[in-house]
């Protein structure tokens, strides 16, 4: 067996099978060349030493025992999956989506599940995808999903390809917010009170200033002691005998007392025989 791969010879093997890596992805030629010599061990077998006899045709080749055969095969080589990487946020608040973004190296197209699996779960190799495989030329796939209690869950992401697949675990946690009080709740309580503080005290402070510069002057006009002495009930003959007394008590003072009160009324004595001089002022009466 001769074989040559992309018009390169890789020589002879003695059995049937010849084993090569190829080192770039793509298509390939190989092909193998296979003679038999059925009548002699030691002819040699090479190809170009079976060029001439090759010229003989196919029918003397078999009259003196040899075979000859061409076989030749196109081939593709594909990359496997490598450089896997997940990507998102892993832990989320409860109420969020769960958005993962997939993404991977090799030679396409590509082959993506996923599904759920317990807590705890090991990978056996033996997973396949129940649900419909989703296929692209490009390995990049997302993982969308909405849980609706907060805890953790494992997704088991499969991809593959022609030659190699790729199985993983990813968790993902959804963990509990704590409601907390809305931020104006607090601030506009705490604002009031402290602008109601500031004006008090600036009130108490104008307060203060106003009193100290305050001056409080304070007379004492009584007239009502007068009228309320003049106003007491008293007889005529009481009215006249004190008029006699300040008459002659006051002297020279009576006549001008008696000139500066106004609305005086002169009264006539019985018996006085209604002349003028005779009268005595006292204060009038309402």
């Amino acid at each position: 067996y001769w074989w040559v791969i992309d018009e390169i010879n890789y020589g002879q093997t003695n059995e049937p099978r010849f084993n090569y890596t190829f080192s770039t992805p793509g298509k390939h030629q190989v092909i193998a060349t296979v003679t038999a010599d059925f009548n002699s061990s030691s002819r040699e077998l090479a190809p170009g030493h079976l060029k001439g006899q090759q010229e003989m045709g196919h029918l003397k080749l078999r009259e003196i025992g040899v075979k000859m055969g061409l076989f030749q095969k196109n081939v593709i080589s594909k990359a496997p999956i490598t450089n896997v990487t997940i990507l998102g946020e892993k832990n989320i608040k409860k109420g969020q989506l769960i958005d993962l973004n997939l993404s991977c190296d090799g030679t396409g197209p590509w082959g993506f599940c996923w599904y759920q699996v317990g807590k705890g779960y090991n990978i056996t190799g033996n997973e396949t995808c129940d649900d419909a495989i989703q296929t692209s030329n490009d390995c990049d796939f997302s993982i969308i999903r909405y849980y609706r209690n907060s805890d953790t869950y494992n997704l088991l992401v499969i991809v593959s390809n022609d030659v190699s697949s790729h199985l993983q675990v990813v968790a993902v946690t959804i963990y509990q917010v704590a409601k907390q009080m809305p931020l104006s709740i607090v601030i506009i309580p705490v604002t009031a009170a402290i602008a109601a503080i500031i004006l008090l005290f600036s009130g108490i402070g104008v307060y203060a200033n106003f009193r100290s510069n305050l001056a409080v002057e304070v007379a004492d006009f009584d007239f009502n002691a007068a009228e309320e002495e003049e106003l007491q009930y008293k007889t005529f003959w009481e009215r006249l005998r004190e008029s006699f007394v300040a008459a002659f008590t006051s002297g020279d003072d009576s006549e001008s007392e008696g000139s500066s009160v106004s609305g005086r009324r002169s009264v006539q004595i019985p018996g006085s025989g209604g002349h003028a001089g005779s009268g005595i002022g006292y204060g009038s009466i309402t």
